[in-house]
């Protein structure tokens, strides 16, 4: 399935600077400035796909890649994904949805984030030492805040979410409750 819309919108881009980056392409080759020049092409070249509909990119969206999808493996687990921000010793770290999964059970809540297979991490909290899940927004997102009592996991962990109703109806199905504050 296209979408029609964000194509249409990127062909508007595409043609809004594509004469900007030209330009700016002929004014950096004058002036002999190569890095610019060539930084000046990647833009043209961006703005000629964008042009053309950006079908890699249409390709990627319509197979869900950006779209947070939630799941029940029936009975035994509910699954969603979304982003992540924890501490750590080097500050806070976050990820983008769709880098992380919450993964909800009887008997624990599982949280794992990967980029593209690289540095995976995975905290575990068992249902015994989660003290509560409270909603957390920051700037212009919403997550579950887990609070938890575990030396061995960041003391300050944030599910990001984009289904927040899925979210709560999976969590509720299997014991867990969400408050509000």
């Amino acid at each position: 399935m296209r979408k029609p819309r964000l194509e249409s919108t990127l062909r508007v881009i595409g043609f809004f600077i594509l004469p900007i980056t030209v330009l700016c392409f002929l004014l950096f080759l004058l002036c002999a400035m190569i890095g610019q020049a060539i930084l000046a092409g990647i833009a043209v070249a961006v703005a000629i796909y964008f042009i053309r509909g950006a079908p890699h990119l249409i390709r990627v969206l319509d197979n869900d890649f950006v779209n947070v999808s939630s799941r029940y493996e029936e009975g035994r687990a509910f699954i969603q994904r979304g982003g992540l921000r924890y501490k750590s010793i080097i500050g806070v770290v976050n990820f983008t949805m769709p880098f992380a999964t919450l993964r909800a059970t009887k008997e624990a809540i599982i949280i794992s984030v990967s980029t593209f297979g690289l540095f995976p991490r995975t905290f575990s909290f068992p249902r015994s030492s989660v003290r509560r899940l409270r909603w957390r927004r920051i700037f212009f997102s919403l997550g579950i805040q887990v609070e938890h009592d575990l030396s061995s996991c960041p003391s300050y962990i944030i599910f990001w979410v984009s289904n927040r109703k899925a979210l709560i109806q999976g969590l509720r199905d299997f014991g867990y409750e969400v408050s509000d504050t």
